[in-house]
């Protein structure tokens, strides 16, 4: 089909979505520990007094230790030798997947003078068998839509060109369909980012978006 011949379709566009709250399945914490001494990579969890205080505390916390890692180390050096007399400071990752334990280990990270808590990263977990819920309840939306302004024109449905399809509330990377165009919305996210002196929220909006070219007959 030339564009010319694409350009004389007529038919009309409908735009439609549908969300839900998406409960979060899990939270992944990200603290900082002021060591006394330097200790490199995961034995930093055993060797370092400070990691070592915290890693015992959050199991007792209900937070199984292969839960917990040492993302970065930095070493802050005073005088003398670099080994025996510096400081570091210890950034760790607590995947928390059972929110039922989340009071606890919030409860230990605070309650330590040494220990900060940067971040709370909301997990919502695979959410894949939800995504054909949203499409067709946008679509079903959308194709209420388009009869009744098929009806007020005067002109009836006769088919659908094209369909647009975004996520709302999540990141995804464009598929090809067979006649069908899917778009990732650029202010999605899949998980919500908790900070210091905000609002805990355990549940985010998330659907779909849809954007219909219905072809029409007069």
């Amino acid at each position: 089909m030339t564009e010319k011949e694409h350009q004389r379709r007529d038919g009309i566009t409908i735009s439609e979505s549908f969300t839900e709250d998406v409960p979060a399945t899990g939270a992944m914490l990200t603290v900082t520990v002021k060591g006394s001494s330097f200790v490199s990579g995961q034995s930093a969890m055993r060797k370092a007094r400070e990691v070592a205080s915290l890693v015992e505390g959050l199991k007792a916390a209900g937070l199984p230790e292969e839960k917990i890692s040492v993302e970065s180390v930095k070493l802050q050096a005073s005088s003398g030798p670099i080994l025996k007399s510096s400081s570091a400071t210890y950034t760790l990752k607590l995947d928390c997947d059972n929110l039922e334990k989340l009071d606890d280990v919030l409860t230990v990270v605070t309650s330590a003078k040494n220990i900060s808590l940067d971040e709370l990263d909301w997990q919502y977990g695979d959410i894949d068998d939800r995504k054909n819920k949203w499409i067709n309840a946008a679509i079903t939306k959308a194709n209420s839509r388009a009869k009744e302004a098929a009806s007020a024109l005067g002109v009836e449905i006769s088919g659908v060109h094209k369909c647009l399809i975004a996520y709302i509330g999540i990141q995804e990377s464009p598929v090809a369909g067979n006649d069908l165009e899917y778009s990732a919305p650029s202010m999605a996210r899949r998980r919500q980012t908790f900070s210091i002196g905000m609002t805990m929220q355990q549940s985010m909006e998330k659907g779909a978006r849809v954007s219909v070219f219905y072809l029409i007959t007069k």
